[in-house]
Formats: structure tokens, sequence, C-alpha cells
């Protein structure tokens, strides 16, 4: 029902705007206050107790809080980036790790994981276009005995044989010098080798190789001569899976028995006489 009973409504302070307070109870002006003016796309908040204010705008921008609740409007990001939280700090923006437009990632390279604030990085293995894979760090090398090393063996003599020519050691874990490969991690690796011995004598009566390792050895040759069945040149080749620990060893070595020490490894331009490896698994 319509009335034109007037009421007195005091005046209100600076910014605060009348509120109605339900049937028969006369409006009132709020506690809070307001701008006067807003641009367009405002947001407003509580920028303190009883105090209404605008929000900054921001194009295409994220609305996030302090860490004590204060709102604002994060500017957009660049591509590729996404939010992240920071434990006492309000949300930001960050790159995926080391994939950032600074960041120079080989050309197919095999991405992996960091384990830490920068979540990934690049590798050296590859994956061509076409799907082949190769790894230039991965534990591989072929070495070769280049020339013949003369009267080591034949009195049951055991020789280390030193493959002193490297076709390749693609992550420098053999040694030439002295014929020894070192695991630079723990895995299972394979080895292959091929023995050519030459000088031996009729009397000769037994001939030994095998590849020893730290965890274990593998005797690939173990062969009886009868007394005068043949002299000369032979050639042995044999291959095994060794498991290995980070810093353990692994030679080729020789043994001839039943006579004088006579016996060569014999050695040339040609792998006749080679050691390789490389880690499997």
């Amino acid at each position: 029902m319509a009335t034109n009973n007037a009421i007195n409504i005091s005046t209100g302070i600076s910014g605060t705007v009348l509120q109605g307070s339900g049937v028969g109870t006369a409006p009132v002006f709020s506690t809070s206050t307001y701008p006067s003016t807003n641009a367009i796309n405002t947001l407003l908040y509580a920028s303190s107790a009883n105090v209404m204010a605008a929000l900054p705008t921001a194009i295409d921008g994220v609305l996030i809080t302090s860490h004590t609740g204060v709102p604002s409007l994060l500017a957009n990001g660049v591509t590729g980036q996404f939010l992240t939280a920071t434990t006492g700090a309000p949300p930001s923006w960050a790159a995926t790790g080391d994939v950032t437009a600074s960041a120079n990632l080989t050309d197919n390279a095999v991405i992996r994981g960091d384990g830490g604030a920068k979540g990934v990085q690049t590798s050296t293995m590859l994956i061509s276009d076409a799907g082949e894979s190769t790894n230039p760090s991965q534990p591989a090398f072929f070495a070769t005995n280049s020339a013949t090393d003369a009267n080591v063996t034949g009195d049951n003599t055991t020789y280390t044989i030193i493959f002193n020519s490297e076709v390749y050691d693609q992550n420098a874990d053999y040694d030439n010098t002295n014929g020894q490969f070192t695991a630079p991690v723990t895995g299972k690796y394979l080895f292959c080798c091929t023995v050519t011995l030459d000088e031996l004598l009729v009397t000769h009566t037994g001939i030994f190789f095998s590849i020893v390792a730290s965890n274990r050895s593998v005797q690939i040759t173990s062969y009886s001569l009868s007394t005068g069945v043949f002299a000369g040149l032979v050639k042995f080749s044999g291959s095994t899976f060794v498991d290995m620990d980070a810093a353990d060893t692994c030679t080729i070595n020789t043994r001839v028995a039943g006579s004088t020490k006579t016996v060569d490894v014999y050695g040339d331009a040609d792998p006749n006489t080679m050691f390789c490896g490389q880690l499997m698994v």
C-alpha cells in the first residue's frame, strides 16, 4: 500500500550508500565507503575494513591473492609458461624448467627429468626424425692389438692382454695402456673378444683365455692339446654378459701351459686380436 509519509534521514559520510533496512524500518547509510566513480571492467574489493576500492584491471590477467589474502590481477604470462605456487608468496608465471626461450635444447634430444625446481633438461640421447636412437655418452669401446706381444706365455704364465689400439672409446672408460675397462655406472655389460695366439709348439698341452671382471670371471676357452696335434697359430672368440658395479674393472687373460714361454699374442692392422664391450642395461 503506497504512503506519502515523509521519513527524516541523517546525512551520511562521504562515500557511504543508503541501504534499506526492511519493511517499516528507515533506511540507513552503510558503514562501508565506496568509490564515487568506476572505470569499465572495474572489480571492487575491501582494501581495508569498511573501505571498498577498485582493483586495477589487467588484460588477459588471472585473479590471485597474496599469502595474506590481498587480491590482485596477475598480468598475462608468455606462451608456454604455467602458473606455479610459491610458499609464502603469491602465485606467479614460470617457465617449464629448462625449456625456455633462452635454453638451447639439442635438436632431437630426449628430454629427461631434473628432479628439482627446473623440472626437465636436455640429454645426450638423440632420436632422429626417422626413429633411430643414439647416445654418444653410452659406455662402448672397441680396441685391437696392433702389434704382436712376443713370448708372453707357454709355461703356464697368465698374461693380461693389452689391446693398445682404440678404434673407438665412446665414454673414455677403456685404458689402452693396461687393457682395462672400468665401469662408469652399475649395470649389465656385454663383452666380446677374439684372441689369436702364435708360435705354439707341439709340446704345449693347454690353451685358456678368460674374461676377468671384479664380480666374476668367465673362462671362454679351455682347450686341452695332445702332444704333437698341431703347432703355429690358433684363434679363439667368445662373449658374455657381466654384472658390474660402478668402478669395477674387466680385462682379458690368456694362458698356455705345458712347455716353454714361446707363445705370442698376435697383433696386426686387422682386428685378429680384439676386445670390445658396452653397457646394455
